[in-house]
């Protein structure tokens, strides 16, 4: 463990080793061991600050100071909860969206197959023969 590991542990978990995470400790035990008068300092600050922790409490807070905070935030009267209508109302909004995109994209997508020079290359070599002229195709005399 190093020194600075060290200062970084006792300043996150206080001057008592018991209280450091459990694989530390050993390496811990060791460099106390290495550097006696270094860590003992160091761990003498972390425990003055644990001390003065300790020692800080505050008072519970008195009944009419939680009915205050209460009333300024319980939900007022008029205010209801979503209802299933609500919930309903919106997953129809959704699917109509829903709908209306699609749609929309589907006249992107598709080509108009209703235009001759689509039927015509789609055909190839056959569509030359064909009249297109008419509703009904001829066949080839």
């Amino acid at each position: 463990m190093t020194p600075d590991r060290f200062t970084a542990l006792s300043q996150a978990y206080g001057g008592h080793l018991d209280r450091w995470p459990v694989d530390e400790r050993s390496d811990a035990v060791r460099l106390c061991q290495e550097r006696p008068h270094w860590t003992a300092q160091v761990l003498s600050e972390a425990a003055r600050l644990d001390d003065l922790l300790d020692a800080f409490g505050l008072e519970a807070p008195s009944n009419d100071l939680r009915q205050r905070i209460y009333a300024r935030v319980r939900p007022a009267a008029t205010a209801r909860p979503l209802g299933l209508r609500s919930w309903g109302l919106g997953l129809a909004a959704a699917s109509l969206a829903g709908m209306i995109c699609g749609a929309a994209l589907m006249n992107l997508a598709v080509p108009d197959l209703s235009n001759d020079a689509v039927v015509v290359s789609a055909l190839g070599d056959q569509g030359s023969v064909l009249d297109l002229s008419n509703s009904s195709a001829k066949e080839p005399l």
